[in-house]
């Protein structure tokens, strides 16, 4: 679970990095798009195996991007472009707001913050979306539909609530203790 939960977060960082690059000069082409987001993951990976994923990560992270409609290719005087789309604009400010919501005070007061949600199978997209924001400001799954985190975050819950459409499918819980949570203190390294 912790290797899975690694990869979407280096999937959510390189698509951000993709979306932002995009965003800030409008047209991008392939040759501009890859160094600058080589650049920014040289800070998260090290040594041989950067050197051979990088680039594949971004070819994938560019196919993820197209397929969702965030992104969408563009031909201009016989070159290949990425253009924003509306969706992506949409994308790239949902990732933003999240994590601006997530503040991280210096102590932790020693309670856990449970979400659980039940979401039915025709709202699947919507779960997803959920379940994918809680992983990417740093959940852990305790269960299916049942994740964990150590700070307040009422304010994130509330906002994805609201932005979702998802009112009493979603109940937010304050715990003084989770059993066997040794391995919870560790993981959120909150001794």
């Amino acid at each position: 679970m912790e290797t899975e939960l690694k990869k979407k977060v280096r999937r959510t960082r390189i698509s951000k990095i993709i979306l932002r690059t995009i965003a800030g000069v409008g047209l991008l082409s392939v040759a501009l798009l890859a160094p600058n987001a080589v650049q920014v993951m040289k800070m998260f990976e090290s040594g041989e195996k950067r050197k051979k994923l990088h680039k594949s990560r971004i070819k994938t992270a560019l196919n993820r991007l197209i397929s969702e409609g965030a992104i969408r290719k563009v031909e201009k005087n016989n070159k290949l472009y990425f253009e924003l789309t509306p969706k992506g604009q949409k994308k790239l400010g949902d990732l933003y707001r999240y994590q601006l919501v997530m503040k991280k005070p210096k102590k932790w007061d020693g309670k856990w913050r449970i979400v659980s949600f039940d979401i039915y199978e025709k709202r699947r997209d919507v779960r997803d979306k959920f379940r994918s924001t809680l992983k990417s400001v740093g959940f852990l799954q305790l269960h299916q539909s049942m994740w964990i985190y150590p700070y307040d975050c009422e304010d994130l819950v509330t906002l994805l609530k609201s932005d979702l459409r998802m009112g009493r499918n979603v109940l937010y819980i304050i715990a003084d203790r989770v059993e066997a949570d040794t391995k919870l203190k560790k993981h959120f390294d909150v001794f």
